[in-house]
Order: structure tokens, then sequence, then C-alpha cells
């Protein structure tokens, strides 16, 4: 069987890989993160990685020292101390994940941004998440509302009592962002035709992120 949060831990390994090792390499990394509650386990591995790393590297200090003491040889002993490989595993692995944790609540090169719907659940449960991902110091880059249907659904013709409701609808929740999550918001995604797929869809997104404004 598999360890808890064994899946975690090893992307949160190959996550710190890269930002350690590649992100010279590149001006900017992003990890997107299926689920938001796999995300707060994520980052807050960085957390309890560094608590554990304490705690193993003082139990070792303490066998070490142990060691010493009951040793009739201790110049020998310590020599082999200073070499010892697990001590020097544990420090080592202690200062990569510092550095990483440093990174990551660093505002000037870390973000964390929150993909929402304009639907209750969603809007819920990014506004608890983002208290939780405050709580790890980690800095809030904004939160983007996607799936925004136009009003230019409705202006081409599309006047179904179903299309009304659902733009009725929406408009409630896009007041509820705007008054809980507004300062926050940097930019709608409309609800397009075809699913996000190919080059040209991507250019479309990207052109709604760059300009930020609501769908027409």
């Amino acid at each position: 069987t598999t360890n808890p949060a064994f899946e975690e831990s090893a992307m949160f390994d190959k996550m710190v890989d890269i930002m350690l090792e590649q992100g010279p390499n590149y001006d900017k990394i992003v990890f997107d993160c299926a689920a938001v509650a796999n995300a707060i386990r994520l980052i807050g591995l960085s957390k309890i990685y560094t608590l554990w790393l304490q705690r193993m590297i003082e139990s070792r200090k303490e066998a070490l020292s142990l060691r010493v003491k009951l040793s009739f040889r201790k110049e020998k002993v310590m020599e082999e101390i200073k070499k010892d490989p697990l001590m020097a595993d544990l420090i080592a692995m202690d200062k990569r994940i510092r550095a990483a944790k440093q990174l990551l609540t660093d505002p000037e090169q870390t973000a964390f941004f929150f993909v929402t719907l304009p639907l209750a659940l969603p809007i819920s449960v990014v506004k608890r998440f983002i208290r939780m991902v405050q709580a790890f110091d980690i800095p809030i880059g904004g939160v983007i509302v996607n799936g925004v249907i136009p009003k230019s659904v409705v202006e081409r013709g599309e006047r179904s009592e179903y299309m009304m409701n659902k733009l009725r609808e929406q408009e409630g929740y896009l007041a509820i962002i705007e008054r809980d999550l507004g300062p926050l918001v940097r930019a709608y995604i409309p609800l397009y035709e075809t699913e996000v797929a190919g080059v040209d869809m991507i250019a479309k997104v990207a052109e709604a992120l760059v300009s930020g404004e609501m769908p027409e």
C-alpha cells in the first residue's frame, strides 16, 4: 500500500527540483494544480518537511553525541561523525526545502492564482482556500473568473427562457465575486462555443487574460 501523502510528497519533491534547478532557465514557471485541495496539501508540505527535518537533525545529533560519550576512542569517533553521511543528507535536504520555502513566499517571484466559476460552490471554495494559502504566507496573485456567458449571446438572438435565466443567475454571482473578491479579480474568461483546445483557442484565452475585461 502507498504511504499517506506519498503522491503529494513526490510531487512536491519534483516541484522543488524544477524551481531550484531549472528555474534560472525560464522567465516564468507555471504549476497547474488540478484541484485546489491538492494544491493546498502540496504547498503545506514545505512547512511539514521543515518541521520533520528539524526533528530528524536533532535526533541524529543526540545519537551522535551519545556515541561520542560511550566511545573509548573519542578522537576517531569525532572524525567519523564529521563525515556522517546521514547528517550530511539531512542538512542538505533542510537547506533545499528552506530555499524552496523562501522562493514560494517571495512576492517578487511567486504568486498563487485561483480560477473560479460564476457559481455558488466554486466561489465559496475559492474564498476559503484563499485564506488557507495566506496562512502559509504564499502571495496571492489574483482570481480569474472562467466560463462567463457573454451578454452578446442574447443580443445575437439567443433569447430562450433557459439562457435568460442563466444570465440573470450569472449576474447575481458576478455581483458576489465583485463584492467579496473584487480587488483580486484579474480577468474574466468567456464561456466559448467550443472546448479550449489548439493554438487558436489558447490564443483567445490568452487575449482575454491580458485584457482582463468582462466578456460582452
